[in-house]
């Protein structure tokens, strides 16, 4: 690449050739644009994307509910946050199970080895007598 400069020929840019034409890949309405399907209607509920006829309430924002999908949101919501919660401790129990486990596997290799060395001096003591 070469040297940014004050002196760039694009003005008050300071880029080179190459990083104008990589930004111009990356931004501008050139490549992406937003259709009208990706943007709400007007009077139309935001969460079930239908008219919003049954108590509907607008926020500070603009964005239009409806009651009922407000409620219907926070329920599935609630249900959805009350089975993660049911996985972590799930998790959470395996987890512990599996280093009790492993703790006590580690017992019993200490306690093998503390009991192998006992035979080593139980034998030496017999062979001295």
């Amino acid at each position: 690449m070469g040297r940014k400069s004050k002196h760039a020929s694009s003005g008050h840019l300071p880029l080179t050739n190459y990083e104008r034409k990589e930004i111009g890949k990356k931004y501008g309405t050139t490549t992406a644009r937003l259709s009208g399907a990706s943007q709400n209607t007007f009077g139309h509920c935001a969460l079930s994307l239908h008219p919003a006829k049954d108590q509907p309430v607008a926020t500070l924002s603009g964005h239009i509910y409806e009651r009922p999908a407000i409620l219907e949101y926070l329920l599935h919501q609630t249900q959805q946050l009350k089975k993660a919660q049911e996985r972590y401790q799930q998790w959470l129990d395996t987890r512990e199970h599996e280093e009790t486990q492993q703790e006590e596997k580690k017992r019993k290799k200490e306690l093998e080895k503390f009991e192998e060395a006992q035979k080593v001096v139980v034998k030496k003591q017999k062979v001295v007598e």
